[in-house]
């Protein structure tokens, strides 16, 4: 039940009504802060409208009122936002009221409007290039008529007895935070869609396969009618759907969906020949496709509990609509970053249909919905070098054109018209459109860039036709999620008619004009990655001849293309006849051009990734299905958020790594073979669909900044003429994942030491990241000096030589705040030296084996205490064996808490046997008598195995396996491997079962972990004579002056912990290669005997022959350690 009362908004009359509302218990209570008459300031501010504030006992501001007049010269309520994104706030209050007059009878006693809205101002990033400024974000309630959801916001702004500030802010700020209506959104519908809306359908042929999308298909229709029936063009009603549905529903002669919505959707708003009908009234032909009947639903039946759950207005016991749809504000008009109205605009119901048609697949695939703060900063940001190519010597024009949507007073006529239409020229495609939110940013941005283009030309434009024409001529996407097209297809036919401000009567006069574009070639569905390879070489192709045959139509191959593209244009508009007409001719001169290629001996088709496709049909041939772009040498701006992860071992993208190993010189195949990130893929396709020039920019997983897997990133952002890195909030996305930006200029930039800008974003909001705009593009100089931008302490950007990251380890990227800088300059730029002069012997254990006295020779025996090695070129070793079945061939030592474990756990107990319950997956136990000493072990046994007989059935010896977050330095052997001939044999010849090399077995070494979170991120041990297992490395070495000790001292290290994590691999998963190339100092004898006394005394501590604790040992460690590299071990431990 709502504690606001919707009663006592509907009292409120005048502004003093306002503010009693806003200080009573009956009201918000913020009476608890506020004391009258002093609390209350009157007449405050210097601007053209009422202020009255509202103060603590401290002066602090609580509420900031603002009453605006009716009419004549008054400020509106976007002349306030205005003021408020500039100026923000000068007492620092939690919200603003603004209330408006009816009447001018003075402040507080003027009679106020129906209309009362709540606002939340939010600070942004500053610098010494970009000003303070401030978003935006509001919802305004309607005081006889508030929508449930309104109720719950004010609900949450409420103040309880007893509440602090601090509470209190933390309230608003979730009462303004559009993730929290998303979410009650998202939870609400999920729950309607399984229980009402899914239930309600029948008649569907195949509903295994069809229920899911025919239901949002259904949602769909509904939604784009709610939102198009406020411009009254449905029967000139602005509440037709709601209206209509209450009398179909209340006749007991007519059916919900046969006598009221069948009718609209299939006759009505499909049909350009009739536009009134007895029961539906007046209404326009749509055209579009949404309305079109599917072969699918011919014998659908849609039952009234279908519409009851979305639309009924009978209210529940809390007084709540039942219909879902009823208890939310909808506007057709959407929100921008910058002034966020918490409603239900197209732009949020994308969010929820995208996140709902990703919840089965978000784990697996990584698709994630993009913010719109994103969209707008990367489509800004692509568009400001896209207009940078041309016009470099007018980058403040440029930026403020982009940045600000104005243009420059200083500007000629002639670079005015320049600008304006080489924006109007511009072909931008996502790769992985989904609901189309890249696609409405893009043309969001370009409507305004050309706007105010033409504002400073003195010229006019018509917005409905400039979009019409940008989506006609300029905007393309793909995605091989059909449910995810026709909601890009959705949001785009509402973002069309936003702007289309026209009565019913000039709709139905000019209906061909107004009816929606046709976007089925111009958003495809299709496999973005498997088709044609490098498309935009394809013209040369059909120049050279490598074709089946002449054309036997009218046209050579340029005139074939010219055409196909003219006839694509005017399909877009086409209706009725005309555009099935236009489809059909299309269809027979794009066979024409597919068959000019003979793709199955071509070096542009990927055969054997499309063979690993369910069907051919699924890959997508970018030359055929656009050729009017890629073949005339591809897209302007190429920009998007592909999905991240590609499955376990999805065939297809395992095909596409070894056809771009074959086809690029800059890929590296990844070395782990069970996981595939699909956005490495996604990447190589991006810069392949970008014209040379143009720009390039993704929204991805951050991990291709160090990891190993993704050097083929690394190596080809490096290689084009990168302009920006930008890491984003933890928050971007409704999961944990860290993403990261780039952006870049598609052209050979690999001899250049160029600069680019390193932007660390993590602790600054998204909504800030557009004033990113404002920073100039940075020098192609050779400087390799690194500059900070700012100084925000939110937001960190850089100016970073390019040949900084090209020399670090595998070309990671990092922040380079100066510790960076110096263990770069100090380690890792050294490191990155060694890493090429032995990359075999790094990165192939065998040939590290073979050529160990190669590399004692004239490697190990040249260093000097000072000098700088690698981890991989001073120890030999690897991963341990993995048994894949360790009931079998695992046992616990007797004596130990896991041996007794087991015991307990087992009435009918055998020493040696498998018994039926484990603990921890190891369901034996052997005493010694059934061990060996490996000491005593000859060369042949280590290697091969224990004959049971002539060991007399002691076959058992010590296995080190896996690492708890206590398990360093020391761990006393409590399991225990059968080293039998058998027990080896069958191991080898279990599927997933290896053995690998007993060579680094039985040894004195170090034993690390593989993985883990913040200082766990390795765990590293001595062992002495015991097999190792696949949960970590063995690392033995290989001189003398750098003996396991001192380097289980380094591995333990918060220093090598920072290294790891900053150039070497970011995320959880270490592994074993990564490893091999940490920088390792050379000691003094000095500097090594005092760090092996105290990793002496770690060990002797894990024994338990000391009583100092872990942490204060492991503190005297990192000290020395940190000694060793020349770093302030104070700052070490706060990078995790």
């Amino acid at each position: 039940m709502s504690t606001v009362r919707p009663e006592r908004l509907s009292d409120i009359t005048t502004g003093f009504d306002v503010l009693d509302y806003l200080l009573d218990e009956s009201g918000l209570n913020y009476g608890e802060f506020v004391t009258i008459p002093d609390g209350l300031r009157r007449n405050q501010g210097t601007n053209d409208w009422y202020e009255a504030h509202l103060v603590d006992l401290d002066g602090e501001g609580v509420i900031r009122y603002i009453e605006l007049s009716q009419g004549g010269d008054s400020p509106s309520f976007s002349d306030v936002k205005k003021h408020l994104k500039r100026y923000g706030t000068p007492i620092d209050e939690l919200f603003v009221v603004v209330a408006y007059r009816e009447e001018d009878d003075g402040p507080l006693t003027s009679p106020v409007s129906n209309e009362l809205t709540f606002l939340y101002i939010d600070e942004q990033f500053s610098s010494e290039d970009v000003e303070l400024t401030f978003d935006l974000k509001y919802f305004t309630v309607n005081l006889t008529d508030i929508e449930p959801i309104y109720l719950d916001f004010l609900d949450t702004l409420y103040v309880t007895s007893r509440q602090d500030r601090d509470s209190l802010l933390s309230n608003v700020e979730d009462t303004f935070s559009i993730r929290e209506v998303t979410n009650t959104f998202y939870e609400q519908f999920g729950e309607i869609f399984r229980d009402d809306l899914q239930k309600s359908i029948t008649g569907l042929p195949d509903p295994g396969e069809n229920l899911n999308a025919y239901t949002r298909l259904v949602v769909n229709r509904v939604l784009f009618l709610l939102f198009v029936e406020e411009k009254g063009w449905l029967n000139g009603d602005t509440d037709y759907i709601e209206n209509k549905y209450e009398v179909a529903r209340d006749d007991p002669d007519m059916h919900v969906y046969h006598d009221f919505f069948e009718p609209l959707f299939f006759n009505a708003l499909c049909d350009a020949t009739h536009q009134s009908y007895d029961f539906l009234g007046r209404i326009p032909y749509f055209n579009g496709g949404l309305f079109e009947e599917k072969s699918i639903e011919e014998d659908v039946t849609v039952e009234p509990a279908f519409f009851d759950a979305l639309l009924n207005p009978t209210e529940t016991e809390d007084g709540d609509p039942k219909g879902f749809l009823r208890q939310y504000k909808f506007s057709l008009s959407e929100s921008n970053p910058s002034e966020q109205e918490l409603i239900v605009d197209p732009e949020f119901i994308g969010r929820i249909f995208e996140m709902f048609m990703q919840e089965a697949e978000r784990e697996e695939k990584g698709t994630f919905y993009t913010p719109k703060p994103i969209t707008e900063y990367m489509a800004k940001n692509a568009l400001k070098q896209f207009l940078l190519e041309d016009y470099a010597d007018h980058e403040d024009a440029v930026i403020e054109l982009v940045g600000n949507h104005r243009a420059p007073t200083d500007l000629s006529e002639d670079i005015v018209h320049g600008m304006r239409e080489k924006v109007r020229d511009v072909q931008v495609v996502d790769p992985a459109v989904g609901s189309g939110a890249f696609i409405i940013a893009m043309s969001e941005e370009l409507v305004a860039i050309v706007e105010a283009l033409t504002d400073a030309l003195d010229d006019d434009i018509d917005r409905f036709e400039l979009k019409q024409d940008f989506i006609r001529d300029s905007l393309y996407g793909v995605d091989i999620d059909s449910g995810g097209i026709e909601l890009c297809k959705f949001r785009v036919w509402l973002y069309l008619i936003q702007d289309l401000h026209i009565s019913i009567d000039e709709f139905l006069e000019q209906n061909d004009r107004y009816a929606l574009p046709n976007l089925g070639l111009k958003f495809f569905v299709g496999n973005s990655l498997v088709g044609d390879y490098e498309p935009t070489e394809l013209r040369d192709t059909l120049r050279e001849g490598d074709y089946q045959g002449s054309l036997t139509g009218d046209y050579g191959e340029d005139d074939l293309i010219d055409r196909i593209s003219t006839l694509r244009k005017e399909y877009v508009g086409a209706h009725n006849d005309e555009k099935q007409e236009i489809h059909d001719e299309l269809q027979r001169l794009t066979d024409e051009l597919d068959k000019k290629i003979s793709w199955d001996s071509s070096d542009h088709w990927m055969s054997e990734a499309v063979g690993e496709l369910d069907t051919d049909e699924e890959a997508f041939k970018w030359s055929i299905n656009i050729p009017e772009v890629l073949l005339e040498g591809g897209f302007d701006i190429v920009i998007g958020n592909p999905p991240y992860k590609g499955g376990t071992n999805p065939d297809y993208v395992t095909a596409l790594s070894d056809f771009y190993e074959e086809h690029r010189d800059e890929y590296v195949k990844p070395v782990r073979k069970m996981v595939y990130d699909r956005y490495q893929k996604f990447i190589y396709r991006g810069e392949e669909l970008v014209r040379d020039g143009g720009v390039f920019s993704y929204i991805v997983n951050s991990t291709f900044r160090t990891i190993a897997t993704k050097t083929s990133t690394r190596n080809l952002l490096q290689s084009n003429r990168l302009q920006e890195i930008l890491l984003t909030n933890i928050d971007t996305f409704d999961a944990a994942v860290n993403a990261a930006i780039f952006s870049l200029q598609h052209e050979d930039a690999r001899d250049r030491n160029y600069q680019m800008r390193y932007v660390n974003g993590l602790e600054s909001p998204i909504t800030s990241y557009r004033n990113l705009i404002h920073f100039p593009n940075l020098p192609d100089n050779g400087d390799n000096e690194v500059r900070k931008l700012t100084d925000n302490e939110d937001l960190h950007a850089y100016q970073v030589p390019i040949n900084m990251y090209r020399n670090s380890i595998r070309g990671s990227f990092f922040e380079p705040d100066e510790v960076k800088q110096k263990v770069y300059r100090d380690y890792i730029d050294p490191a990155n030296d060694l890493i090429g002069e032995w990359k075999e012997e790094l990165y192939d254990v065998d040939r590290q084996r073979d050529n160990l006295d190669e590399i004692r020779e004239q490697h190990i025996n040249q260093l000097e205490p000072g000098d700088v090695t690698l981890l991989g070129l001073v120890t030999w070793g690897g991963e341990g064996l993995k048994t894949n079945n360790n009931k079998e061939h695992i046992a616990y030592i007797d004596g130990t808490d896991s041996a007794e474990r087991v015991k307990d756990r087992n009435e009918d107990f055998q020493y040696v046997e498998q018994n039926e319950n484990a603990y921890n997956f190891i369901n034996r136990v052997i005493t010694d008598e059934h061990t060996i000493d490996p000491l005593e072990l000859s060369e042949e046994e280590r290697f091969n195995g224990i004959d049971t007989d002539e060991r007399d059935n002691r076959t058992w010896v010590p296995i080190e396996k896996g690492a708890s977050t206590s398990d360093v330095y020391y761990k006393p052997t409590e399991q225990y491997i059968d080293w039998s001939k058998e027990s080896l044999e069958k191991i080898s010849n279990r599927r997933g079962g290896r053995i690998r090399d007993p060579s680094y077995y039985f040894r004195s070494a170090v034993f690390a972990s593989r993985g883990g979170a913040g200082k766990y991120k390795t765990k590293a041990r001595y062992i002495n004579n015991a097999v190792v297992d696949s949960s970590g490395v063995v690392l033995i070495s290989t001189t003398d002056r750098l003996p396991p000790k001192y380097l289980l001292g380094i591995l333990n290290s918060e220093v090598t912990k920072y290294v790891l994590y900053h150039f070497i691999n970011g995320t959880l998963n270490v592994q074993a290669a990564d490893m091999r190339v940490i920088p390792v100092p050379v000691p003094t004898e000095e500097q090594l005997d005092d760090i092996i006394e105290s990793i002496d005394e770690a060990i002797a501590l894990q024994k338990g022959e000391t009583d100092r604790s872990l942490d204060e040992v492991q503190a005297e460690i990192d000290e020395k350690i940190a000694d060793l590299y020349g770093l302030d071990v104070e700052y070490i431990p706060r990078w995790y």
